[in-house]
């Protein structure tokens, strides 16, 4: 008995601190990801020019980046928030297709539209200002 008291405790403060640390751990963010820009809400464009169809795309520095949002962790709802507003977000800049294709049949007289590619942002996580400070 005398020997099974300090083994027990010696266990709990072992996988207890353990358990803090993992903890600690989710809440690092890599500052490689972090980005500071603003929200545009702008017509898309097309080869016939401005659409009534608005985009949402994040501008860094002078450079707009259409938001992927098939990539992304946030809906485009949370991101239409912080419309002309600087954010600070969590996201990774990529380069490819920034839509999929539509898909045409030979017999439609319609003509496949343009393929859209380039660089693109997606974003993981809107960070807020209190945990900026932190």
């Amino acid at each position: 008995m005398k020997l099974f008291t300090p083994l027990l405790i010696f266990s709990c403060i072992y996988f207890g601190g353990c358990s803090v640390s993992k903890k600690s751990s989710d809440f690092r963010v890599d500052e490689a990801n972090l980005k500071s820009g603003t929200v545009l809400y702008i017509p898309k464009k097309t080869r016939d020019g401005l659409q009534t169809e608005m985009e949402l795309y994040f501008k860094i520095d002078t450079i707009n980046y259409f938001v992927q949002f098939s990539e992304s962790v946030i809906r485009p709802d949370e991101l239409k928030k912080y419309i002309d507003q600087t954010i600070l977000i969590e996201g990774i800049i990529k380069t490819g297709l920034l839509q999929p294709t539509a898909a045409t049949t030979l017999s439609s007289n319609q003509y496949p539209e343009k393929i859209r590619s380039g660089e693109y942002i997606t974003i993981d996580k809107i960070l807020e200002k209190k945990k900026v400070l932190e």
